[in-house]
């Protein structure tokens, strides 16, 4: 396994609702400390009522931990959660600049129980440059995006987050190689300068 894939595999959870009729979806570790964890996901897989399972793999097993909503930005599909520290799991790098259009990168996250599920990825647009309205805050990609892959990893091929994976554009279920959207890099790191501790 590459570095970059070793090192999102360390950064990303499967965030389930404790509810088993709840929605599965995906996030990311941004923050690991002593006291605390934090991870990045979509909005529109939570409900703020409910406490939450971060699921990740440690070694050959799955460890569970519960996680609390703390904040959500509607507008813009993201939300952060907060559970206690996970050994072993690194927080994610975001990247120092915004992807170049038409350059590659890797999707990471899980497609309903299946965890970890990671792609090539070709980012097509940014910005509403296709002429998308209210899109501005999204890029668009080219790759393999499925349900349950909302709230993961768009990375570059240095394995630092560029966008949060947020919906595909597809009415086939069995269409894997799809176009998708992820929240862009300036809007994830307003929105983490603005909730995190």
């Amino acid at each position: 396994m590459s570095a970059a894939m070793q090192s999102m595999a360390r950064s990303y959870v499967m965030v389930k609702g404790t509810d088993k009729h709840s929605s599965v979806g995906s996030g990311v570790l941004v923050r690991n400390d002593r006291r605390a964890s934090y991870v990045l996901t979509c909005s529109h897989l939570l409900d703020t009522d409910s406490p939450y399972k971060l699921v990740r793999r440690v070694g050959n097993r799955f460890a569970h931990d519960l996680a609390e909503w703390v904040e959500s930005d509607y507008d813009h599909d993201l939300a952060l959660l907060r559970g206690p520290h996970l050994d072993g799991a690194w927080p994610v790098s975001l990247a120092a600049d915004e992807p170049e259009l038409y350059t590659h990168g890797y999707t990471f996250g899980s497609h309903a129980a299946l965890f970890g599920m990671a792609a090539d990825a070709l980012i097509t647009g940014a910005h509403g440059s296709h002429g998308e309205r209210g899109e501005e805050h999204l890029y668009l990609f080219t790759g393999v995006a499925h349900q349950g892959m909302s709230g993961g990893m768009l990375c570059n091929l240095d394995g630092e987050l560029v966008g949060l994976l947020d919906k595909v554009l597809t009415e086939d279920e069995r269409v894997t190689h799809t176009i998708g959207y992820a929240v862009d890099l300036p809007t994830i790191r307003n929105f983490l300068q603005a909730t995190l501790p």
